[in-house]
C-alpha cells in the first residue's frame, strides 16, 4: 500500500523542522533538547484534540442537533498549539523563559506547517476556489479527495480530472516560509527583543493565513472559515500579549530610572 501523500509531507515536515531547531539551539543545553522531543508527540495530539473540540464546541452551541461529532479531523493551529505549548510549559519547568522557548521554536513551527501544507497541496485536501489563472492545479482521479471534488462539482461531466483551482494551501505555506524568514533573520539580531521573534512569525502566519483562506473552497458554510477565526483569535492573543511585554518593560524600565534618580534608595537585591 503506497501511503498517503500528505502523510508523507508531514513526517518529512517534522523531521525538518527537527533538523532546524537542532541548527539553530546549537548552544541549547541537553535539557532543552529533551523538552523539545517531549513536545514532539503533542503536535499530533494537539492537531487532532483541537479540531474535534471546536467540533464539540459547535454541536453544543447548536443545542446537541443532529449526530455528534465522532470522526476526528487535523487542525494545523492544533499542531501549533499542542507542539509549541508544550515545548514551552517544558521548557519553564527547566527555568527557561516561556518567550525565549517560543523564540527558539518560532522558525522550526513555520517550517513544520510550510512543508505539511505541501503535502495538502500534493493530495488535493482543503482545495480552493476554481481559477482561469495560471496558478491553478488540476486533479485527477488518483487523488485521494477526487470523489469530494465530484461530489462539489468542481469535476465536470464525464471528464476524468477537476477544473483548475486555486493552490489555497500553497498560499497558506507561502506565509508560513515568509514566517520561517523572519524568525531566522530575526533571532540573531543584538536588537530583538525576547518575544520578538515569535511575535512577528505569529502574525505573518496568522495574518496570511487569514488572506489564503478567502481562496479556499471546501466546506465554506459561514463567511469565516474556522482557519480565519483562529487567525483572528491568534492575533489579537498576540498583539495583547506584545502590548502587554511592552509594558512590562516600560515599568521595569522606570523602576530602575527612579531609583538611579534616588539614591537613597536601598539597593534591589541580587
Amino acid at each position: 500500500m503506497v501511503p498517503s501523500p500528505w502523510f508523507l509531507a508531514n513526517a518529512a515536515a517534522l523531521a525538518l523542522a527537527s533538523w532546524l531547531f537542532l541548527c539553530t539551539n546549537r548552544d541549547a543545553p541537553p535539557v532543552l533538547v529533551g523538552a523539545y522531543v517531549r513536545a514532539l508527540p503533542f503536535t499530533v495530539l494537539g492537531a487532532l484534540g483541537v479540531d474535534y473540540g471546536l467540533a464539540l464546541l459547535g454541536y453544543a452551541l447548536s443545542g446537541g442537533s443532529g449526530e455528534p461529532p465522532r470522526a476526528f479531523g487535523v487542525m494545523a493551529y492544533g499542531a501549533l498549539f499542542g507542539f509549541g505549548g508544550a515545548f514551552a510549559l517544558f521548557a519553564r519547568r527547566r527555568g527557561f523563559s516561556v518567550y525565549d522557548a517560543l523564540d527558539r521554536i518560532t522558525a522550526p513551527l513555520a517550517l513544520l506547517v510550510a512543508v505539511g501544507r505541501l503535502g495538502c497541496t500534493w493530495a488535493g485536501c482543503e482545495h480552493g476556489r476554481p481559477t482561469g489563472t495560471w496558478l491553478g492545479v488540476v486533479y485527477d482521479r488518483t487523488s485521494p479527495h477526487f470523489d469530494e471534488l465530484v461530489r462539489e462539482g468542481l469535476v465536470p461531466a464525464f471528464a476524468t480530472c477537476s477544473v483548475p483551482l486555486h493552490p489555497a494551501t500553497l498560499y497558506e505555506a507561502a506565509f508560513a516560509l515568509g514566517a520561517c524568514a523572519l524568525a531566522l533573520a530575526l533571532r540573531p539580531r543584538p536588537t530583538t527583543r525576547r518575544g520578538g521573534v515569535f511575535f512577528a512569525g505569529t502574525l505573518v502566519y496568522a495574518g496570511g493565513r487569514i488572506v489564503s483562506e478567502l481562496f479556499r473552497a471546501d466546506a465554506r458554510a459561514a463567511t469565516f472559515t474556522t482557519g480565519q477565526a483562529m487567525s483572528v483569535f491568534v492575533v489579537a492573543l498576540a498583539l495583547s500579549l506584545a502590548l502587554r511585554e511592552t509594558d512590562r518593560r516600560s515599568d521595569v524600565t522606570q523602576n530602575r530610572g527612579d531609583g538611579e534618580a534616588w539614591p537613597s534608595s536601598p539597593p534591589s537585591p541580587r
